[in-house]
């Protein structure tokens, strides 16, 4: 029963409150789910986003870190978190949350993308310029583009 009502009564009315961008309300939700299920990685994940979304970021970390702590395996916390870390200026933790999800997920030329662009913002311009041409090479459209905008292409 309880998995029910997980399911039905928290997780359907909480995607129209996420669509219309009432955080504080999806918060709540995914407090019951936790109340429900106190190892919910899934729950404290999107916690972290929608904390994220109100600037909230402390806590927002606090709940990535959460999620992971019960499923160190959820590798959506580790572009959720590395996100917020490359919008806070925290490039050295983007980058290695970005290189946990790589080395699980090492075709998705969005990962390259991401991990060369916290690189390029923390000054490792040859790291940079490797991942982008990874990136160039799995199919992505921007990585080229930056290589050429950053003048990347000597490293």
């Amino acid at each position: 029963k309880e998995m029910r009502i997980y399911k039905e009564e928290i997780f359907g009315p909480v995607l129209s409150v996420v669509r219309v961008k009432n955080f504080d309300e999806a918060i709540n939700y995914y407090k019951i789910a936790i109340d429900l299920d106190p190892r919910d990685s899934f729950s404290y994940n999107n916690i972290g986003c929608c904390l994220e979304e109100k600037g909230l970021y402390s806590d927002a970390k606090t709940n990535y870190s959460m999620s992971l702590r019960h499923n160190p395996n959820n590798f959506d916390v580790y572009i959720n978190r590395g996100d917020m870390r490359m919008r806070t200026g925290d490039y050295y933790g983007a980058i290695s949350d970005y290189s946990i999800y790589q080395q699980n997920f090492a075709t998705s030329p969005n990962i390259y993308l991401k991990r060369g662009l916290a690189n390029l913002k923390a000054n490792f311009k040859g790291k940079a310029y490797n991942d982008l041409k990874m990136a160039d090479a799995l199919g992505s459209e921007r990585a080229m583009r930056i290589i050429s905008e950053q003048n990347l292409s000597s490293w």
